[in-house]
């Protein structure tokens, strides 16, 4: 007697029946190793570039502050210790200060050495006014002129004779007539013995303000 079997139909695609799949493969693993490589190898290159850019930028830093200690060690001199910038600012404020004073006496002695070679201002103008007005009977010791004022001192045989010398310097415009030159006279005893112990020697000192002032250096022409 024949047996009759029921059909089953089979569906293959059923997930069941399919074989498992592995999650961790052999490709995978191989795929992610090779991206941690690049990755790793991008960092890398990342860590050397900025290392280089940092080490470029110290040394510019390194050479700025060289150049800049040098600028102050010669103005300043190598003997000077700088530690802090309040010493910088200090020492380069007494640098400014020399050099404004170094400055100033240089313009006064171009001004003085165009009153020693001028025809009609400066010192030797007035040395050649007091020796061609000065009378026979007066001989200057000391002239000394400061700023505007002058002082000559000396000695004279007649005391009348200093009186047509201040005339004569004061019809020259030199000297200013007010305030009015003072004079003022000594009489100077000969030692004993002297040969000019018969004449009357007189001591004088004369002080006057110029019209024109010199630089204010208390100069002895």
């Amino acid at each position: 007697m024949d047996a009759t079997l029921p059909l089953r139909q089979i569906n293959l695609l059923n997930p069941a029946l399919m074989p498992a799949r592995e999650i961790f493969s052999a490709r995978l693993i191989v795929l992610w190793v090779f991206v941690a490589g690049m990755a790793m190898a991008v960092i890398a290159w990342w860590a050397v570039v900025e290392t280089s850019r940092i080490k470029v930028e110290i040394a510019k830093q390194a050479s700025r502050q060289i150049a800049e200690k040098a600028r102050l060690t010669s103005v300043l001199g190598d003997s000077v210790a700088i530690t802090t910038p309040q010493e910088v600012a200090a020492k380069e404020q007494e640098v400014r200060s020399q050099k404004t004073l170094l400055e100033t006496r240089r313009v006064a002695r171009d001004a003085l050495k165009r009153g020693l070679v001028g025809d009609d201002g400066g010192p030797s103008a007035l040395l050649r006014l007091v020796s061609q007005s000065i009378p026979p009977q007066v001989w200057v010791t000391e002239m000394r002129v400061s700023g505007n004022h002058m002082d000559i001192g000396g000695k004279t045989l007649d005391p009348l004779a200093l009186d047509v010398w201040l005339e004569r310097l004061l019809a020259s415009n030199r000297l200013v007539s007010k305030p009015v030159p003072a004079v003022k006279l000594e009489r100077v005893d000969a030692p004993a013995g002297a040969p000019t112990r018969n004449l009357i020697v007189y001591s004088f000192s004369m002080s006057a303000a110029l019209s024109s002032p010199f630089a204010d250096d208390g100069s002895r022409p």
